[in-house]
């Protein structure tokens, strides 16, 4: 395929082939494949999903149209920041939380490195080890207070996790998302539920199963009534 220089969202690229009308041509039986080269945003984190749609002319036997889907998955899973950028002035700091996530890996030393880069200072370089251990002796930790934590990755694009715990037995939880002017976005949990820590992931859509646009979204966790609220960017 020859790539015409189209990205972003909707790209389409027509396959040049050797006939005179520039088409591509498979015979019966024959087979084609295309390169794609995917270039991210230093900003980017969170699996990329890429959604595809080969189509024919409509000659010959079935199928003239396959859709699919390529999934990148995001390297580092077992660590996130709640943040990628941005600004600091004079004097100012920032706390940047480190979200770790020990499911679903090998019991074994994990290592990477925070580099923190910027235009008027020399960068920082934090390297980063986790051991998961695995004790089936020990009881189950039971989480001390009620809490929503920070989703990750955030930004996102386009799934988030967002972990909470509960301390104590509780008759009405509900775990949901709101956009910027107060409207309900999600309902990712509603229901009793006892002591322990969760994750839900959020898939970037609405009730109805709609794709939300960029923005600031919020979860909100709420335990027998006691509310606690985090803030989410979705980038595209």
């Amino acid at each position: 395929m020859v790539w015409d220089g189209t990205t972003g969202q909707g790209a389409y690229v027509n396959w040049h082939g050797m006939t005179v009308n520039d088409w591509g041509v498979l015979h019966y039986g024959e087979i084609a494949s295309a390169t794609m080269d995917v270039t991210l945003s230093i900003e980017f984190a969170g699996d990329l999903t890429i959604d595809y749609t080969i189509g024919g002319d409509g000659y010959g036997d079935e199928p003239h149209t396959i859709d699919g889907e390529i999934v990148l998955e995001y390297p580092l899973r077992w660590i996130n920041l709640n943040m990628s950028s941005g600004n600091l002035a004079p004097g100012e700091t920032q706390d940047i939380i480190i979200n770790f996530d020990t499911s679903d890996i090998e019991e074994l030393l994990h290592t990477c490195d925070i580099v923190i880069s910027s235009d008027s200072w020399d960068g920082k370089t934090i390297p980063v080890t986790l051991t998961p251990i695995i004790n089936e002796n020990d009881p189950q930790q039971l989480p001390a207070s009620n809490l929503l934590s920070q989703n990750y990755p955030n930004p996102f694009n386009p799934q988030t996790i967002i972990p909470f715990s509960i301390s104590i037995p509780a008759a009405n939880v509900s775990l949901k998302v709101y956009n910027l002017k107060g409207q309900l976005i999600k309902t990712l949990l509603n229901e009793p539920s006892e002591p322990g820590n969760y994750q839900l992931v959020w898939d970037g859509k609405d009730d109805n199963g709609n794709e939300v646009a960029s923005g600031i979204y919020f979860s909100n966790l709420s335990i027998d009534g006691k509310k606690h609220t985090r803030k989410m960017v979705m980038i595209k």
